[in-house]
């Protein structure tokens, strides 16, 4: 793993940290899986290995350790090619990971399965599989509520290339997490639709208490050839609920997610990604949708011919403060810098479809969007949800996970890990604007964390206080943080440097979590973002 720190270029989302980790990566923020309090990072390689057998790691969301990795089970089973999370299943205290490798062996006969991964350990607790007609099982996989009276979330699993009935039909299917049984199915209609390319958690949105969800048909025509569908099916019982159609020809109208409520009818609501992939003679798009009725809420396009925009989309949790959920539409192709493509990720207001922003790649990337992930995950801890953003080196052609903050970052370092006994420096850049412009500043300290943070009237420094905390408070300028505190300059910027030495090996590793006040005469004005060290 290499960590790499880069400077934002958009005032409200700056780039915290990236990981490259294999090819062809799928990433998702999930819910506290390892027990640290933090949410985490888990990343799926799918075409890693030596056979392409795909790899899932989990890192930590306090300090981006590799906590665990699982490779696939035989060849070109790319596992990690989806991706989600599910509440404890053994009991634990953590939730759990599934991944699915829609091309390896299923046990039944057909192709595909969803390994369900402890998230503690990353021991594979089960494999689910579908019947000897599936294939792709695990292209997509989503959680809902309990279905089958055990108690636990159940699990929704896409298998787009099962002919059942017909070419192509695609098939859902509903499993029990606990037992492993199919509960129930759906299948796909028409000529070769691929029900199951993506799947969608969306809430009760027919009021029956069970939460239902959403299935993408890329290729299914309605009217319009290659229009793309989605279905909303009852997760109950499995009935189509309703279903909506893509409004251009070949548009392959299908990526999903759910939303939260935005129009405020107490139900949530969803997006739609038309990526328009097949023509390259349009954008993309991505359309809203009421939940509980399937009305059009609005629209959105993307840039220019050939963007791909809406091949992803993403919740975001509230970024605007106008608390309704924001989202994010990924267009791996946009800008066209090289055959590759550049890409952006454009983030919307929830409430109006308004563009609240425009991440955009950065020199030597390509296909960046391709994977987009939030669902309102803090994962700095800095009190606003952050993004994971997947894109491709041109170097190499390894994948990069872009975790991007979506407020702005005053505490940007030019590494996160050092080794022990070795010795060397962390640059801490220091940028709180040049409306802070000469004022002091004041570096602190954490080794605990920064969960619970310091309350200074109006302002959170997101530091556990403790003693490395005290350490700082009394010697301001220690000779391994030899300016802590001092005076910001005409640009409110400063640099400060952690010095380790190379006699420090006989400890066991840990992690250092750094955050600055900036004072006027008044008292602190400013609270950064924390950064934090691995010392390993």
């Amino acid at each position: 793993m290499i960590l790499a720190l880069f400077a934002g270029t958009l005032p409200a989302q700056d780039r915290l940290l990236s990981i490259r980790d294999g090819r062809f990566n799928v990433s998702r923020v999930v819910p506290d899986v390892n027990g640290d309090g933090y949410s985490d990072l888990v990343v799926g390689a799918w075409q890693t290995g030596g056979v392409l057998e795909g790899r899932v790691r989990l890192y930590s969301g306090r300090d981006l350790r590799t906590c665990w990795g699982v490779m696939g089970t035989g060849p070109g089973a790319a596992l990690g090619y989806s991706l989600a999370s599910i509440t404890d299943l053994d009991a634990d205290g953590c939730h759990e990971i599934l991944a699915g490798a829609p091309f390896g062996a299923g046990a039944n006969g057909g192709s595909g399965y969803v390994a369900v991964l402890s998230g503690r350990t990353g021991t594979r607790l089960t494999t689910l599989s579908g019947p000897a007609r599936s294939r792709y099982f695990g292209s997509a996989t989503t959680v809902v509520s309990d279905l089958d009276g055990d108690g636990l979330e159940d699990i929704i699993v896409g298998a787009p290339m099962t002919s059942a009935g017909a070419l192509e039909t695609g098939e859902v299917y509903a499993l029990s997490s606990k037992a492993g049984k199919v509960l129930y199915s759906v299948v796909g209609t028409g000529f070769r639709p691929k029900l199951g390319t993506s799947v969608a958690r969306l809430g009760d949105v027919d009021g029956d208490g069970i939460d239902d969800y959403v299935a993408g048909s890329p290729d299914e025509s309605g009217t319009l050839l290659g229009s793309g569908s989605v279905t909303v099916i009852s997760g109950r019982s499995g009935t189509v609920l309703y279903k909506l159609w893509g409004s251009t020809v070949n548009g392959h109208f299908h990526a999903v997610a759910g939303l939260g409520d935005l129009d405020g009818d107490g139900c949530h609501d969803f997006i739609v990604g038309a990526d328009e992939t097949t023509t390259l003679r349009n954008p993309g798009y991505a359309q809203v949708y009421s939940g509980r009725s399937g009305r059009l809420l609005y629209r959105v396009v993307g840039d220019g011919a050939g963007d791909q925009f809406g091949l992803t989309v993403s919740s975001l949790g509230d970024i605007d403060g106008d608390r309704i959920p924001d989202f994010a539409v990924g267009a791996p192709q946009g800008g066209a810098i090289l055959p590759a493509g550049g890409g952006y990720v454009r983030l919307f207001s929830g409430k109006s479809g308004k563009v609240l922003s425009t991440i955009r790649a950065q020199p030597g990337e390509s296909w960046f969007g391709v994977s987009i992930g939030g669902g309102g995950h803090d994962f700095d801890q800095d009190g606003s949800p952050d993004l994971v953003i997947s894109g491709v080196q041109f170097k190499d052609t390894l994948m990069s996970e872009h975790i991007y903050s979506t407020r702005p970052v005053q505490l940007l370092t030019d590494t996160y890990t050092l080794p022990l006994g070795q010795g060397g420096t962390q640059t801490l850049t220091l940028d709180a604007g040049t409306a802070h412009a000469n004022r002091a500043y004041w570096l602190l300290g954490s080794v605990t964390g920064t969960r619970v943070g310091i309350q200074l009237g109006g302002l959170r420094l997101p530091l556990d206080f403790d003693a490395y905390t005290r350490a700082l408070l009394a010697v301001p300028n220690p000779p391994f943080l030899p300016a802590a505190r001092g005076a910001l300059d005409a640009s409110g910027r400063a640099t400060v440097q952690f010095v380790l030495p190379p006699a420090v090996s006989d400890i066991p590793p840990f992690t250092l979590h750094h955050a600055f006040l900036v004072f006027d005469s008044s008292g602190p004005v400013l609270a950064s973002n924390p950064a934090w060290l691995r010392l390993q």
